[in-house]
């Protein structure tokens, strides 16, 4: 764990590294184990747009894709934030109700800034 709470397992995610991914879990690495802004390895993965890591997390550990950081986004908001578009897509067919649960400031995903500084814009569009 470093100075912000961010294990092998955040690393990994944040990387695309799949295979890694599988070893830390498969060797007890906590999927729900949240970096000091409540980011869990889930989130980064999708902040990366790393489909693979993302789907990887959920087959093999932590399949909560609501689950929150502090600030109260999800892993579709973080996704739609960086305009991750497998991601989104992905995390909308396993969790559709995500596309309609705000933040904790009542921002939806599709609220969240989109590709080319686009605000509201539908990332399934």
């Amino acid at each position: 764990t470093n100075t912000i709470g961010c294990t092998a397992l955040h690393a990994a995610a944040m990387e695309g590294q799949v295979d890694a991914c599988r070893f830390l879990l498969s060797h007890g690495a906590d999927p729900r184990a949240s970096d000091s802004e409540g980011y869990l390895p889930m989130h980064y993965a999708a902040s990366e747009g790393s489909v693979g890591a993302v789907r990887a997390l959920c087959e093999e550990g932590l399949c909560d894709l609501g689950i929150k950081t502090f600030q109260g986004l999800s892993i579709l908001h973080v996704a739609a934030t960086d305009s991750r578009r497998q991601v989104v897509e992905y995390v909308l067919r396993r969790a559709p109700e995500l596309a309609i649960t705000p933040d904790t400031e009542g921002k939806l995903p599709v609220d969240m800034d989109m590709a080319e500084g686009e605000r509201g814009r539908d990332p399934m569009a």
